[in-house]
């Protein structure tokens, strides 16, 4: 069976080799004739413009992020009243408005993340561009108070709260170098007395830093959303 099956094999691997160049050959003609209309599907295809808008989207989330934004948010794709991202940084909640356009954004854009962000409640409306924005959009946005980030900029954002902000971080890094503490003391003791008491006053420690941290989280995720009318993440 064995030796039948390395027959065939070998049998094909023969044709094959005896057939490559007409198989090239029929290879370069399919593609030299079909060029024409692969190249006329190129210049004419249309993108979906939903696709690249929520791709774009998603680019701007990544880019928040990378700024020290927490808590993003995409709004529905129907219905987000001009306002396609909620975040959060530094005591200020923003509703954000992405374009992504081959031409400079208008002053249409302004006034719907204008609305949008009275509607949610949040604290700072932005329009945010791969591009520029017109005249009449810089008019209007100074008029209403709408920020407007160009070209993907995400400038620097004062801190509303800095001392807060400032405590806020230290009670952070205190409970992460209590978690650790507990990890070591409970490990180093154990190792000494091989006492399994010390294990367990460890994990005890561990336990209620992690819990006020869990609680901390809590209260700020609590703080930051109890004013704003959120909808439901994308």
């Amino acid at each position: 069976m064995t030796k039948q099956y390395r027959d065939q094999e070998d049998s094909i691997s023969v044709f094959s080799v005896l057939t490559f160049p007409f198989r090239l050959i029929l290879k370069l003609v399919w593609l030299i004739l079909s060029s024409p209309v692969r190249f006329w599907r190129f210049l004419n295809r249309r993108p979906d413009p939903h696709v690249i808008g929520e791709k774009y989207e998603r680019k701007i989330c990544r880019n928040l992020k990378r700024h020290g934004f927490h808590h993003i948010y995409h709004t529905p794709p129907s219905g987000d009243h001009g306002v396609d991202i909620i975040a959060f940084k530094n005591g200020y909640s923003f509703a954000i408005q992405c374009k992504y356009y081959s031409y400079p954004v208008g002053n249409r854009a302004v006034q719907e993340v204008y609305t949008g962000c009275s509607f949610y409640g949040c604290d700072i409306p932005v329009v945010i561009t791969n591009h520029v924005f017109t005249v009449q959009a810089k008019q209007e946005a100074s008029r209403l108070d709408v920020l407007l980030w160009a070209k993907d900029e995400i400038p620097p954002v004062p801190s509303r709260y800095p001392l807060l902000t400032f405590l806020y971080r230290v009670w952070l890094g205190f409970l992460g170098v209590v978690l650790v503490f507990g990890a070591g003391f409970g490990g180093y003791f154990y190792w000494r007395t091989q006492n399994m008491r010390f294990i367990s006053m460890g994990l005890l420690i561990m336990f209620f830093a992690g819990f006020a941290l869990y609680l901390t989280r809590y209260v700020r995720r609590f703080l930051l959303f109890r004013k704003l009318n959120l909808p439901e993440a994308r």
